[in-house]
Formats: structure tokens, sequence, C-alpha cells
């Protein structure tokens, strides 16, 4: 049997001949696609100008005019005078002179792929509206409106993202360029003297901000596009605190920072989510928007630094993710998933952290009474939220925050010791000094307060007052509910030992700060136990406001009936407890001879009930203690000749009491 003779078997000098014929067919091949490729390669690059210029309109409306593109060298493509227009011709895009060096075999496709871009004088104006008008008006012809949900919009819209920036050429060198994007109520202008990417090293200086005011800064660092992997530093004019960005005014929002670090190192695609790995750190960075607080908040460094994922039908940062505030580093978990039903949630947890670390962060001018506040000892924060937003029943939420070996070495601009002496109360919207002592004839001392008040009063604002310490989550909870069902707040779920904490240290604003600031100063007075449960009741019960400019049981007592603390009736507490969470508008609740009307009956009746089963005497069954009221004190002179309009729909008006938490 003859066996197949292999290049190895034939003599030498066959093989030297074998060998030079290949290479010749090799040569004479590449000599042969070399001659066709400077042939046709205009030909071949007017197709792929043409299948652009086809995209352009068909997808968006936009016309692309050239005045000249031709080759320079083997694979250099010179664009001069292109213009970009949409369909009301208005210039979108500008470009003196552009080269780009191109894909040989992707150019026999029709296709340009970009490998390196070398311009100057670009000049781009975008009118978002009228973009999306012409967009909209294409993509509607042929493609059927499909209602997406919010992920599925990030979904895609992060994979139009990340698939078009491996598109960015990896070599760039661009000078003058400046892009001017205007919507119907802002304007964003863009200014890039030079930017220069260069084997994975990037370095841009340039301005941005709108027509009237524009700040300096410089990008450095790495920056690889095809991989999407960057590590960038972004500084800013040193004299700027706020970035003059005027879509920002959308959310009445401030935003500033000396200097950033951006740092992606990797984001990956498995065909079903993109998972990206990212740190973003800042300092000196500015916030200012109203809810939040009525003055800057200041961080000498925040950041944050993450993995998270991407898919169709959710969106989950892992168990490492971190953010961190001056010296405070807090973990945390987040998702949000809306694959059948929508859900999301999120935990904390910032581990044991120094005391004087955690106050010593607290960002300077935003805190009204603990700012500069010192403490040794340990602190621990953890907490998680969870709601089904198709059954908002659902909602768990809690937070706890937890200290070892805690101790206060220095107050901040107030003493929390205040409470237990006597001080001066100045309540909000009243120019009165109330003194909290025996020197004012209306101070009720905790003893001669007649524990029918304090039970009602208990009842319904706080009902776990004496054992809580300072919260009462399961009421915070049953707030957040009402508040997601009604689509807006009506309750706050806050305790007496946090409504305390407001009138006296804090202020009524609603800002995010405040209430943190009030959540901070309870924990420390009820878990450092620097004023008793009964004193913070007693300064409580004489300092709210029980009507316009009355304020305290000994003024609400004589005000409504005529008499002091001490004579009250079961019935006249209820009513008293009823009117607190809206002691202004009190006068809704009786007819103009000064009777409770009917329409109250469902609030004296609860509270009558829970009364009798702790053993409290009624003069009258519960359902007729509404009309044993009265007005015989000053409090009859305000009431409304016509108060037909209040509702009486007993249910609703429980709910917005917040009674019987």
């Amino acid at each position: 049997m003859q066996r197949n003779k292999t290049f190895s078997s034939f003599p030498h000098y066959k093989r030297n001949k074998i060998a030079l014929k290949l290479f010749f067919v090799g040569f004479s091949a590449i000599l042969v696609l070399t001659i066709t490729y400077f042939i046709f390669r205009n030909t071949l690059l007017n197709y792929g100008v043409d299948k652009v210029k086809n995209k352009l309109k068909s997808d968006y409306g936009i016309a692309l005019g050239l005045k000249k593109v031709s080759f320079v060298g083997i694979n250099a493509i010179r664009f001069e005078s292109l213009v970009l227009t949409d369909k009301q011709l208005n210039k979108i895009v500008s470009i003196d002179k552009m080269e780009a060096s191109v894909s040989i075999p992707q150019l026999f496709t029709g296709t340009i792929s970009i490998n390196e871009l070398i311009g100057n004088n670009f000049d781009i104006k975008l009118d978002i509206n009228n973009l999306l008008k012409n967009s909209n008006k294409i993509s509607t012809k042929t493609v059927a409106t499909v209602k997406q949900t919010s992920t599925e919009k990030i979904y895609f819209l992060a994979g139009k993202i990340f698939s078009s920036l491996k598109k960015i050429p990896k070599n760039i060198q661009i000078t003058q360029f400046t892009a001017r994007v205007v919507d119907s109520s802002s304007v964003l202008k863009f200014d890039l003297d030079s930017l220069s990417i260069q084997n994975q090293k990037a370095l841009a200086v340039g301005k941005i901000g709108n027509d009237t005011n524009m700040v300096s800064w410089k990008v450095k660092g790495l920056l690889n596009l095809y991989d999407l992997k960057a590590h960038l530093s972004i500084t800013l004019d040193s004299a700027v605190n706020y970035l003059p960005l005027d879509f920002l005014s959308k959310f009445d929002l401030k935003a500033g920072f000396k200097s950033l670090y951006v740092k992606i190192d990797f984001i990956n695609y498995n065909f079903k989510s993109w998972t990206v790995s990212a740190t973003i750190d800042s300092y000196g960075a500015h916030l200012f928007q109203p809810k939040i607080a009525d003055k800057s908040v200041d961080f000498n460094r925040a950041g944050i630094k993450t993995q998270f994922v991407i898919s169709k039908n959710r969106i989950e940062f892992d168990s490492n993710s971190t953010i961190y505030f001056n010296k405070v580093p807090v973990k945390f978990t987040a998702f949000i998933d809306q694959e059948k039903e929508t859900q999301l949630g999120c935990t904390i947890n910032t581990n044991q952290i120094e005391a004087t670390d955690f106050f010593s962060s607290l960002p300077e001018g935003v805190f009204q009474s603990i700012y500069g506040l010192k403490a040794s000892g340990k602190m621990e924060m953890s907490g998680h939220f969870f709601a089904n937003w198709t059954k908002k029943d659902s909602l768990d939420f809690d937070f706890k925050l937890n200290s070892t070996d805690f101790q206060i070495l220095n107050y901040g601009k107030q003493s929390l010791t205040k409470l237990n002496t006597g001080f001066i109360y100045e309540p909000f919207e009243s120019n009165r000094n109330i003194i909290l002592g025996s020197e004012n004839p209306n101070f009720i001392p905790f003893s001669e307060i007649p524990p029918v008040l304090i039970k009602c009063v208990l009842t319904s604002e706080d009902n776990l007052f004496w054992s809580h310490k300072g919260f009462y989550p399961e009421a915070f909870t049953r707030a957040m509910l009402v508040n997601m069902k009604k689509g807006k707040f009506l309750k706050g779920g806050s305790s007496i030992s946090q409504q305390l904490v407001k009138n006296v240290f804090l202020t009524r604003a609603k800002y995010v700060s405040r209430k943190v600031e009030e959540a901070l100063i309870t924990w420390i007075i009820e878990q450092n136990r620097l004023t008793s449960k009964q004193r913070m009741l007693e300064i409580y019960l004489n300092i709210i406001e029980w009507g316009p400019e009355i304020y305290g049981i000994g003024e609400a007592s004589h005000f409504y009936f005529n008499k002091f603390p001490q004579q009250l009736t079961p019935e006249e507490a209820i009513f008293l407890t009823m009117i607190i969470p809206s002691p202004k508008r009190f006068s809704w609740n009786f007819d103009v001879s000064g009777l409770v009307k009917a329409s109250r009956s469902y609030y004296f009746r609860n509270l009558g009930e829970i009364l009798l089963k702790n053993e409290y005497t009624l003069t009258t069954s519960t359902d007729s203690l509404y009309s044993r009221v009265k007005l015989k004190g000053p409090a009859s002179l305000y009431l409304q000749k016509d108060s037909t309009n209040y509702s009486s729909d007993q249910n609703e008006e429980a709910d917005e009491f917040g009674i019987f938490n």
C-alpha cells in the first residue's frame, strides 16, 4: 500500500520550488487585491458614505452634506466642510476638516469603521425637542408603540451607550470643538479646546456651562473605550462652587466639586445583562437642593464604589457596594425588579465606626444644633426597606442605630441637657417667649396633669412612648403606607420624643437634613438617658400648640373650657387630643352653638372604648361622648359661621390625623 507524501518527504530542491510557487501565488493575490483596492476604493468610499447618509435620513431625519471626501495615503479619509442638517434645514453639526483612518477590510463591506480621528473646528448645535420630534415621526411609521418599564428603558439605553462607546476611535486628536444643546428650558454649552487620546492616554481641556457662564475643566488619565475601562481625574476651576448647568434647575438642584476621580474597571455583557464595576470619588463636593437643606451640603470627600447589573427586568447593586461621606463608609445593596410587579428594596450597614469620625463627617452648616458635637465610643447603623409598588401593604422598613461605650465629650451649638432645667421656649410662628418653669402660672407640673389626658394623648400620638427608645418603627411604617396610598405626605410617624426635639431644638422646615438631625438628637437623648421620659412628656404637654397663640395644657384648658387642667372631663381630654395634629382648625369640629359635630363622634367613640378598657370612668356611653363637649372659654369667639365644608368621612379623618398609633 502506497503512503501519501508529506511536504518534508520531497527532495530539497523540490521543496524550494514548491515554496517559491506558493510565494508568487500569495504575492500575486496581494498585488491584485491592492491594485483592486486603489482602483475601486473611491467607489467603496462613496458607497459607504451613501449608506451612512441613508441611515441618518431614515432613522433620524438628518441630512449629511459634504463638500469633499477623499483618501489621504493608504487608509486615511479626509472630510471637508461636513454638515448635518435637520428637516427644517437647521444646521446641527459643522466640521471644517476631519481626517479618519478606516479599516480596509470593513470598507469592502460598505461599513466605515474609524480607527483614528484627527479634526478641528467642530461646531454642534442640537435642539432636543426638534430632534426627538423628527425621530418620533419616523419611528412611529415602522415600529408599533410598546409600553416599556423603567428597567427596560435603562437596559436598552445602556446597551446603546456601551456599544456606541466601542465604536469611538482608539486614537483621537481634536481641537476647537464646540457643542450647544438646547431644549425648551435650558442650554448646555460644551467647549473643547483640545482632546488627545493616544495609546489609551487621555488629556482634554475645555469649558462647560451655558451662554452666560462657563467653567474651565481638565480631564487626564487612562481611557480604553474598546474594553470600556477608564481611570480619569476631572478638575474644575477652584473658584467655582456650582456647575452652571441649566438642566439641573429643573430639579431645583445645584452641584459642583473641586475634583472628581472616575474608575471603571470593566463593563461586561453576557447576552442577558450588563455588569458594571465603577468607583467615583469626589473632593470638595457641594450640593444644594431646597428639599434637602436650606444651605449648601458640603463634603470634603464623598463617593461610591459599586458593582451593579442591568438586565431587562432588574437593576441590582451587589453586597460589596459602598457609599461614603467624609470618614463614614456605608455598605449597601439595592434593587428594582419589574418582571411582573414593581418591587424595590435596599439594605444599609456601616459596621462599627468611631463616634468621633461619624460626627466630624456631618456636613458643615446643615445641622442647627449638633454640628461640632464630639463623642467617644463606637456607632453602627443598619436598616432595610422593601416595597411592592403594586401591593403597597407589603411595605417593610426598619432602621437601627446602636452604640458601644458611647459618651458625649462636648456638645455642639446647643446643650442637649437643657430639657432638665427651666428654659425659655420660643414657639414657631409666634413672637412669644414661654417660660418652662414655676415662674409661669400656666406651666403645669407632670403630677398635676390629669392621667386621662396623658392616656388619650399617648394612645393617639405615641402608644409605646414609655417603652421605646425614641422611635416607633411600626408607626413610621404605617405613616409611609398612608402616604404611598394617598400619593402625598400626610403623616410623619414621629414619636413624641421626636416631636419634642423638633419643637425645642429645631424648626418645622420640611428638609431632609432637619429630619436626620431630629432623629440623631432623639437618639442621643434617649440612648444616653439625658432626660427622663416623665420630664420629656411634661415639657411636651406644656409647649405643644393647642390653638391660635395657645401653647400648653394650662392655656388650652382655659381657652376651651375656662377651667384648670385638673378639672378636665374624659370627653374634654379626648377633644384636646383630637385637635393636636391641626390645632388652628379646631373650630371646624363645632357647630355655631359651640357643640361638637356628630361627624366627629367616630373619634370620641374609639378613644372612649380604649379608656373603658383601661378602667377609666365615663359619664355617658361612648356613642354620646361627643355631645357632652361644649366650648365655654374664649375659643367660642373663633367659631366659624359656616363650617359645612368639613369632611364627614370618618375613616379619612382618622388617616389624616394619624390617631391610634
